[in-house]
C-alpha cells in the first residue's frame, strides 16, 4: 500500500514499523525466534469481509501495519491476522466471536471492542469502537478475560501507532 492509498498513516509509524522489523530481524538472527513463514497481505475484499464481521472501519495505521510487515511479530507476540480463513485460531473475526460468546473465567467481549491482539494469557488488547478521532482512530484497551461485567478495561494508547511503539520500546 502507499502513502496516497491511506492517508491517514504517519510518520510515526512509519518509524515504528521501521523499529518493529528491525527487532523482528535481530531476534530472528539471535535465534529467539523463527523467521516468518510465506506471508500475504490481506486483499481488499478480506479487510472488508472482516470490518463487515466485527462492524468496524479499520484505522489506516492497523492496514498498514498488516500490508508492510510481511508477517513478522515479536517473540512469544503476535497481531491476529485479517487473511487467510475467518475460521482460523489467529484471525480477528474468529477470535472476536469465540470470545464475545464468553470468555473462560469470566463474561464475554463487549461488542465496543474489537480484539486485534492475543497477549498470551487471553487478556486481548482491542479497539474501543465506542467513540473514534478525528483522524480515525480508536483508543487502544486490554481486556482482560477474568473481568467482571461493570469493568472498565486499562487504557494503552490512543491509536494502534502508540500501542504498536510501547509494544516494541518494551521488547527492545
Amino acid at each position: 500500500m502507499t502513502d496516497e492509498a491511506l492517508p491517514g498513516v504517519g510518520v510515526v509509524l512509519i518509524m515504528v514499523m521501521t523499529r518493529f522489523l528491525e527487532s523482528c530481524r535481530e531476534a530472528i538472527a539471535n535465534d529467539e525466534m523463527d523467521a516468518p513463514g510465506a506471508y500475504t497481505p490481506p486483499t481488499q475484499a478480506e479487510i472488508s469481509a472482516s470490518e463487515e464481521a466485527l462492524e468496524i472501519e479499520f484505522p489506516d495505521d492497523f492496514l498498514r501495519f498488516h500490508a508492510e510487515c510481511d508477517g513478522h511479530h515479536l517473540p512469544f507476540w503476535e497481531v491476529l491476522t485479517l487473511s487467510g480463513s475467518a475460521r482460523a485460531g489467529t484471525h480477528i473475526v474468529a477470535v472476536n466471536r469465540r470470545f464475545r460468546r464468553k470468555a473462560p473465567d469470566g463474561v464475554g467481549l463487549p461488542e465496543h471492542l474489537v480484539a486485534f491482539h492475543d497477549d498470551g494469557t487471553m487478556n486481548l488488547h482491542c479497539f474501543d469502537t465506542s467513540e473514534r478521532d478525528e483522524d480515525g482512530e480508536y483508543e487502544i484497551v486490554c481486556w482482560d478475560h477474568e473481568s467482571e461485567e461493570d469493568d472498565e478495561p486499562a487504557v494503552w494508547g490512543d491509536s494502534f501507532a502508540e500501542w504498536l511503539e510501547d509494544q516494541v520500546e518494551e521488547f527492545e
